[in-house]
């Protein structure tokens, strides 16, 4: 599954083709039908009240990863990101916060 970001903006759930986001949906749900956070890293955003979970999808991990807020017993894809373009500044948690 190639998911690339361009700087124009960061890609939610509703950029992804029916295809991409099938893929990442049945990944998520292998998870969560295992009753487990298999795969799943608890991650700290300083922008937002509560933990979520750092989802890895792509063959290269050190790329592209999920970000998915498991609060109210619910699992919803928050964004997909290209890791380095991301992390050269911290507007990618503003951006981020803004699309949940």
């Amino acid at each position: 599954m190639d998911v690339k970001l361009t700087e124009e903006a960061i890609k939610d759930k509703d950029s992804l083709s029916q295809d991409e986001w099938a893929k990442i949906k049945d990944k998520i749900d292998e998870i969560t039908n295992q009753l487990s956070h298999e795969g799943l890293k608890l991650i700290s955003n300083p922008f937002l009240n509560h933990p979520i979970w750092q989802l890895t999808i792509e063959e290269n991990p050190a790329n592209h990863r999920a970000f998915i807020d498991v609060r109210n017993s619910q699992i919803i894809i928050i964004a997909i990101w290209d890791f380095e373009f991301t992390h050269q500044g911290d507007d990618h948690w503003e951006e981020l916060t803004n699309r949940v």
